[in-house]
């Protein structure tokens, strides 16, 4: 496992760990409220929306649905053609509904500026996306207690304090 995928590894279980904790969720400057999650190289293709589980073409409408499922993926339709993968984030981490961020782990080099536009088109502006490198995440003691992960911002719609 390269560098990359152990620092996505450790920084998804502890966002996804906080997650589950409450209805309000917060690991150093990123918070959020709790709703479909936090995904780990969630795929976005083009008939999807950025209110991915509810407006993304493709979903089993709800009274169809086994009301059970907690598996939100298994929403998607397995035989819908969903169109040409476009993007697929390190980590996805949503918000009442829609992505709230989308977290990018390098080493040493930025996200190259064609991957950032499709996202960014595809978001129509609305989203927040951060790139983290991966060494500030290996070198980091305690994640879980930290006030401030640093990153550089690629997009902050949201106007946040980042």
């Amino acid at each position: 496992m390269n560098k990359i995928e152990k620092a996505k590894e450790i920084l998804f279980k502890i966002l996804r760990k906080e997650d589950m904790s409450g209805d309000s969720s917060e690991i150093a400057q990123f918070h959020w409220k709790r709703n479909y999650g936090v995904y780990k190289d969630l795929p976005f293709y083009q008939s999807d929306n950025s209110y991915y589980f509810e407006e993304s073409k493709g979903i089993i409408s709800y009274n169809e649905r086994d009301e059970q499922c907690v598996d939100y993926l298994e929403w998607f339709k397995p035989d819908f053609d969903r169109g040409k993968l476009l993007f697929v984030p390190h980590i996805t981490i949503f918000h009442k509904g829609a992505v709230k961020y989308v977290l990018i782990i390098v080493d040493g080099k930025d996200t190259p500026h064609s991957e950032l536009k499709v996202m960014d088109d595809f978001f129509s502006g609305y989203w927040n996306c951060y790139q983290i490198e991966a060494d500030d995440i290996l070198n980091c003691e305690n994640l879980e207690s930290i006030d401030k992960i640093k990153a550089k911002t690629i997009v902050d719609w949201w106007g946040e304090d980042i």
